[in-house]
């Protein structure tokens, strides 16, 4: 039962300290510059020749959810991974 708890707590503690990164990247507003080179190293890290994606950086970026229309680290992450998704880049 200790064991349990324990380990029910240290979930707590990394719940909450993932909170705090999901509310800091919230607030981090990128520049289109760093958008693009956020979308240039997550295509670099699913396809090593840039030639193989077939695509140019910036179509990962595409906005099609109104819920996508900010500019954080955040919105702008998810925004990629759902455009890698739709592109069976998972």
């Amino acid at each position: 039962m200790e064991e349990v708890v324990s380990g029910a707590l240290q979930m707590t503690e990394r719940f909450e300290a993932l909170a705090g990164q999901a509310e800091r990247m919230e607030q981090r507003i990128l520049r289109r510059d760093e958008q693009i080179g956020l979308t240039e190293q997550a295509m670099a890290l699913r396809w090593p020749e840039p030639c193989q994606s077939g695509m140019p950086a910036s179509q990962l970026l595409t906005t099609r959810r109104p819920e996508d229309f900010d500019d954080s680290l955040f919105t702008i992450l998810n925004r990629v991974q759902l455009c890698c998704a739709k592109h069976n880049c998972t």
